[in-house]
C-alpha cells in the first residue's frame, strides 16, 4: 500500500515540475488537496488483495491468527458485469471490517 501511495505522489511532483517547466516559471512544491489523498489511498486500499487485509489485522491484534485465515466474506450483489470492479472490492472490503469489528465487538466484551 505504501509504494502504491509513494508512486502516486512521485508522479505528482513530475506532473508539477513538468508544468512549472513548461510555463518557465520558479517550481514551488504543491501539497496533495485532501480529496486527492482520500483519492490515492482509496485506490491503494482496493489494490490489496483480502488475504493481505485479514492478515494486517491479525498482526495488529485486531482479530486472532486463526479466524483470519479461515473465514472468508461471502457477498451477494445485483449489478452488472461490466460495472466497475472496484465497487466490488469496496463491498468485500466493507463487509470484511463490519465482520472484524463484530468479532473485536464480541471478543473484548463490549456491550
Amino acid at each position: 500500500m505504501k509504494s502504491q501511495l509513494r508512486k502516486m505522489w512521485i508522479d505528482s511532483i513530475r506532473r508539477q515540475v513538468k508544468n512549472c517547466k513548461s510555463q518557465k516559471s520558479t517550481f514551488k512544491l504543491q501539497a496533495p488537496k485532501r480529496p486527492t489523498l482520500v483519492q490515492w489511498i482509496t485506490y491503494a486500499w482496493f489494490g490489496l488483495s483480502e488475504a493481505i487485509i485479514t492478515n494486517g489485522f491479525a498482526k495488529c491484534k485486531i482479530v486472532h491468527q486463526d479466524k483470519a485465515l479461515d473465514e472468508t466474506v461471502e457477498t451477494t450483489t445485483d449489478r452488472p458485469v461490466n460495472e466497475d470492479p472496484r465497487n466490488r472490492t469496496a463491498d468485500v472490503a466493507s463487509a470484511r471490517l463490519t465482520d472484524l469489528c463484530r468479532q473485536t465487538h464480541n471478543t473484548t466484551g463490549a456491550a
